[in-house]
C-alpha cells in the first residue's frame, strides 16, 4: 500500500512483523484499486533507485503519480510546515484550482497506461469543498485511484464527511501530532485536536452508515522536538480511534549550511535559488535521539490493531537519528530520488513542478498544454539531466533534498 513496514528484531518483533503484514494484506484486499496503483508506483521507483542509468535511457512516457495542491489556503499555522510559508508567495497566495481547471488533465490521465494515482493536497484541500468533491467524482468515473491529505478539521462537519465518502475516494490521510496539548501547540489553534479527532470518528461513522469500506483512513505523525517524547501516547491515541494505518515520518527540514549550498547548486544549474529556507527550523531539530529510539522500539513491540509504517534512515537506532536531526548538510543516503522521474506535481496556480515542497523549477502549466507534452518537454528533460549528473558525479542529490522524507519512505 502506501508505505513499507520495516520491523526487525527477535521473535517478538518477528511476530509483530507478521501481524503487521496481515494488516497490510487485509487492507490491500479491501482497497485493491489503490493497492494496484501503489504497486505500480513502487515498481517504477525501484527501477529508478536501483538502475538509474538504465531508466534514464528509457524514461517513463507518463508519470505514475500526480500530486495536486488544489489550494494554497489553510486554517492552521503548523510549526513544521514550510509549505505554508511557500504558499504565501505572490505566485501562490490565495490561489486555488477548480474542477474546470483540472477536468482536461483528469481526462488525459485516464488514457495513460498505466493510469496514475492522484493525491490531492494543499494548503488544506477540503477548503474548496464542492470543487474538490467534483474532482474526486471525476477520478472515480475515470477509474483514477485518489487520495486526500487533510488536517481533518472540516471532517468534523457531517455533510463534508458524507460528501467525501460519497465520492468514492480511496484513501484519506489525516495529520495528528500528539495528544491535545501537543497537537494544538504544533497546529497553532486551540480547537485543532478536538476537531481533528471528531473528524476521524465522523468519517468512520459515515462509512459504517452507508456500508462502505472506502476510504481507508490513515493517520500521519511527523516527529520533531515538540512530540518526540510523546510517541507512545500518539500510538495509544490511535488505538482509541477508527484508523487503519499509522504512518510515522521524520521531520523534513533544511539547515542553514544546506540552504547556502542549495543556492549555489541552483545558480550553477541556471535556476534562481528556491524556497528551501521555508523549511529551516532549528528549534524543531532538538530531538533526543536516544529517547526517540527507545520509543520506536517500544512501538515496534506492540501488537497493533492497525498497520504501522515507519519512515526511516537505515533504522531507528540512536546514532542514525542523532545524525539525521543534527543538520542536513551531509547526505545520509546515496539513494536517488525517483520523484522527478515518476511523479508530476501541480501547484495551486497550475504550474507543473518537480517537487511540491520546492516549486522552484516549472516545466509547464496545466492550463496551457497537455500534461504528457510538458512531461517530455525540453525544460523537464534538462532538470532531470542535472539531477542524474549530480548523482552520478557526486553520489548524492542537491543539498536541500538531504532530509526530505520523500527520500526515506
Amino acid at each position: 500500500m502506501t508505505e513499507r513496514p520495516d520491523f526487525v528484531g527477535g521473535w517478538s518483533d518477528a511476530l509483530n512483523t507478521l501481524a503487521n503484514g496481515l494488516h497490510v494484506a487485509r487492507l490491500t484486499a479491501r482497497h485493491s484499486r489503490f493497492a494496484e496503483a501503489i504497486a505500480v508506483r513502487r515498481l517504477a521507483e525501484a527501477v529508478y533507485v536501483h538502475f538509474p542509468k538504465l531508466a534514464a535511457k528509457r524514461p517513463l512516457a507518463t508519470p505514475v503519480e500526480v500530486v495536486i495542491a488544489v489550494s494554497s489556503v489553510c486554517q492552521l499555522s503548523c510549526r513544521m510546515c514550510g509549505l505554508r510559508r511557500i504558499m504565501k508567495q505572490p505566485a501562490y497566495a490565495g490561489r486555488t484550482l477548480s474542477h474546470a481547471d483540472l477536468a482536461p488533465a483528469l481526462a488525459e490521465m485516464s488514457h495513460w497506461s498505466p493510469r496514475p494515482y492522484v493525491k490531492f493536497t494543499g494548503g488544506e484541500p477540503l477548503i474548496i469543498g464542492d470543487e474538490l468533491f467534483s474532482m474526486l467524482e471525476d477520478c472515480r468515473r475515470r477509474r483514477l485511484p485518489a487520495r486526500v491529505s487533510t488536517n481533518g478539521i472540516l471532517l468534523a462537519e457531517k455533510d463534508i464527511a458524507a460528501e467525501l465518502v460519497r465520492t468514492g475516494v480511496d484513501v484519506v490521510t489525516v495529520s495528528l501530532d500528539g495528544p491535545r496539548d501537543v497537537h494544538n501547540a504544533v497546529r497553532g489553534r486551540d480547537f485543532a485536536f478536538d476537531r481533528t479527532v471528531e473528524g476521524i470518528r465522523r468519517l468512520h461513522e459515515v462509512k459504517r452508515a452507508v456500508g462502505r469500506q472506502a476510504p481507508l483512513v490513515q493517520v500521519t505523525s511527523v516527529i520533531h522536538a515538540d512530540n518526540f517524547g510523546r510517541l507512545r501516547e500518539i500510538y495509544e491515541l490511535c488505538r482509541t480511534l477508527p484508523v487503519q494505518w499509522w504512518n510515522v515520518q521524520l521531520l523534513n527540514f533544511v539547515s542553514p549550511d544546506a540552504s547556502d549550498a542549495a543556492d549555489a547548486t541552483a545558480r550553477e544549474w541556471g535556476y534562481a535559488p528556491g524556497p528551501w529556507r521555508a523549511f529551516a527550523n532549528d528549534a524543531l531539530r532538538r530531538v533526543d535521539a536516544r529517547v526517540l529510539s527507545l520509543a520506536v522500539t517500544w512501538v515496534r513491540r506492540q501488537r497493533s490493531p492497525f498497520a504501522i509504517s515507519l519512515h526511516h534512515v537505515g533504522g531507528y537506532d540512536a546514532d542514525r537519528l542523532r545524525a539525521y536531526y543534527a543538520g542536513s548538510g551531509a547526505p545520509l543516503s546515496r539513494k536517488i530520488c525517483a520523484v522527478p522521474f515518476i511523479a508530476m506535481h501541480i501547484a495551486p496556480n497550475g504550474d507543473l513542478v518537480f517537487c511540491i515542497d520546492y516549486p522552484y523549477v516549472t516545466y509547464g502549466n496545466l492550463r496551457e498544454s497537455p500534461l504528457r507534452a510538458a512531461w517530455r518537454s525540453a525544460p523537464a528533460r534538462a532538470f532531470r539531466d542535472h539531477l542524474l549528473t549530480a548523482w552520478q558525479t557526486a553520489g548524492c542529490y542537491p543539498p536541500q533534498c538531504n532530509r526530505c522524507n520523500w527520500m526515506f519512505n
